[in-house]
Parts: C-alpha cells; sequence; structure tokens
C-alpha cells in the first residue's frame, strides 16, 4: 500500500513547529582583563622590565599610547561584556567617543563595561562585600538580561589580593555574599584571582571556566618567573561555555632574559627577545631554554605592540531558557 504524500507546505509548517518547540538557547560572550595600571607597569619589583626600558624617559606619553592600543583591540571585540580590573581614572578618560562600550559600574579599579547593543538591558549595578581585594573596595556587579530570553544574569568583577592564603577560604566568602544578595538565574564572576586556577576547588554549585593557552596555560607571569592561570571565570555550574580561550596579543612579561627584574638582571628565563629592536615576536620555554627551541608568542613585538601583563580571557556562555538554575 502506498502512503499518502504530505504537501510540501505542510512539512514547512511542521519544521517551523519543531524550532519554536526546541529549547530557546542563546549565549553572551564575556571577557575578564586585567589592563595594567601605570604604576604597575614601571615597578622594578614586579613591572615590566621592556616597557621601563623602552619608556623610562617618557612614560607619560608611552602609558597613553599603550591605553589607546588596548581601546583600539576592546574596541575590535565582538564581546557582550567587559570585566576588567586595574582600570584608572586616566584609561577611561581616553575611551574613544566612538567606543561602543558603556560603563555600567565600577569599584575603584574594577570595572564593568556592557557593549551599547540591543542585545542587552540592565536591570540592576551595585556592589558585593568581598574581602581581600586589591584597589577595589567593593566587586562591582551587574544584572542584565538579553533580548534572546527571560533569564537574568549577574556578572561582577575581582581582583583577588596575591596574599590570600587559602583560596577556599575565599570562594566560600564570595558564594555567601553572591547568596545573599544575587536572585539571578546565573551568575559571572570573572577577574584576576591572582591564584593558580588548580589553588582551590569551586564552591558548591559553581564551575571554574579558564583558557588553555600556549604559556603553559598561563596568563600571566609571576615575577619569580613562572606562569600562573590567574585570570578566569567563576560562574553557576547551570552554566556552559561554547569557547574559552586567551589571546597574547600585546602580552608583557615581567621577567625577560637578559633584563633586570627586582634589582637582578636575569641571565635565564622563560622569555626572551627574538630581535633585540622589539620588532619581532617573544621566544617562551617553560624550561627557561634550557632545552632546544621554545615557542614564538604571536602579537608580541614588545615596543610597539605592547598592551598588558595579563592575557584577555574570553568565554561565551550558553543558556537555555528552560534550564533555570535551582538555588
Amino acid at each position: 500500500m502506498t502512503l499518502p504524500s504530505i504537501p510540501s507546505f505542510l512539512v514547512l509548517v511542521l519544521v517551523l513547529v519543531l524550532v519554536l518547540l526546541a529549547p530557546h538557547a542563546r549565549s553572551l560572550s564575556v571577557a575578564t582583563y586585567n589592563v595594567l595600571c601605570a604604576d604597575d607597569e614601571y615597578n622594578r619589583e614586579w613591572g615590566c622590565p621592556l616597557e621601563i626600558s623602552n619608556c623610562e624617559s617618557n612614560q607619560s606619553d608611552c602609558t597613553r599610547d599603550r591605553r589607546l592600543r588596548v581601546w583600539e583591540m576592546l574596541d575590535g571585540q565582538s564581546i557582550d561584556v567587559l570585566l576588567l580590573q586595574e582600570v584608572e581614572d586616566g584609561f577611561l578618560a581616553l575611551k574613544p567617543p566612538t567606543s561602543t562600550y558603556r560603563l555600567i559600574n565600577r569599584s575603584g579599579q574594577c570595572a564593568i563595561l556592557v557593549r551599547d547593543t540591543h542585545r542587552t538591558t540592565i536591570l540592576d549595578s551595585f556592589n558585593l562585600t568581598v574581602p581581600d581585594q586589591t584597589n577595589c573596595e567593593f566587586v562591582p556587579a551587574v544584572t542584565i538580561t538579553t533580548s534572546e530570553g527571560d533569564e537574568n544574569i549577574t556578572l561582577a568583577s575581582t581582583h583577588v589580593e596575591a596574599s590570600v592564603s587559602d583560596m577556599g577560604a575565599f570562594y566560600a566568602s564570595l558564594s555567601s555574599e553572591l547568596s545573599r544578595l544575587i536572585l539571578s538565574s546565573y551568575v559571572i564572576v570573572g577577574g584576576d584571582f591572582n591564584h593558580n586556577v588548580s589553588s582551590a576547588p569551586p564552591p558548591p554549585n559553581y564551575s571554574i571556566s579558564s583558557a588553555p593557552t600556549l604559556l603553559s596555560n598561563g596568563t600571566s607571569q609571576h615575577q619569580d618567573d613562572w606562569m600562573g592561570s590567574f585570570d578566569y571565570f567563576l560562574h553557576s555550574s547551570t552554566l556552559s561555555t561554547t569557547l574559552v580561550e586567551a589571546s597574547t596579543k600585546g602580552f608583557m612579561p615581567k621577567v625577560v632574559q637578559g633584563y633586570q627584574q627586582g634589582g637582578v638582571n636575569r641571565d635565564l628565563a622563560q622569555f626572551k627577545l627574538l630581535d633585540e629592536d622589539g620588532t619581532k615576536p617573544l621566544l617562551y620555554s617553560s624550561d627557561r631554554f634550557d632545552g632546544d627551541g621554545g615557542v614564538e608568542v604571536p602579537c608580541t613585538a614588545p615596543f610597539v605592540e605592547s598592551l598588558s601583563d595579563h592575557l584577555m580571557v574570553v568565554a561565551v556562555f550558553d543558556v537555555a531558557a528552560e534550564e533555570k538554575a535551582v538555588k
């Protein structure tokens, strides 16, 4: 027996119905980035020796030029929310008039900027009282929603003190404050945590997303010459990510072979110049070039493209409308 054929327009209707009934997913792109304040840039104990060497006689102009390069880089990204650290008044004053980012909340050197598009609606901005912050009295936060869904998402920017000895206790303080104040479906905290991502497990109902990098998975170099995964996201476990990546563009290490750090000339270091005029990429070797080779670090010509001593980490978070977080 031959089955009757289904008219093509009915097939189209059926497909449209299935699409409408399917789980409605959306994504939110978020970046966390320590943009490097000028005081740290030239600090001889932990600053950036290539920047000191190149700009010592003209720090003011060098800082201005570097900050303008940071803004150019940020505005060239399609990122919904920026969670920034080490933000100074002088940096914000240089925001181009054509920039699509709007400052929503700031506490000291921690700031949140949202791309001024029709994708996001700002519902609230407030501060979290969390101890052990570097140059940020509070942890600034903002609650948003997007045009694709009805869930509220709270985002926060943190800069943790390097002196914290127990990251588990810090996470507990942060999650306790979030539980007390946050009524959103989802929470995303990005920042410079100043401790390796493996320092402690995340608190209950939270996950950590960090970026793999060719610098031993590090996002910044400690002044004792090791790469640490310091910049990452602590977020609701109900959120998943389709992408977490970090760009090495403009990266400035704190220890470079042949340059002074902490009053000591470093004859052996994880980074060295590929070319003495600083117009070619840096080389990186986790064993301080004790073996062969080393890898070129893309986009790091230090005298012409310097940006920060941290990598910018970007994550795309996926949210399904049906999957509400349960507190």
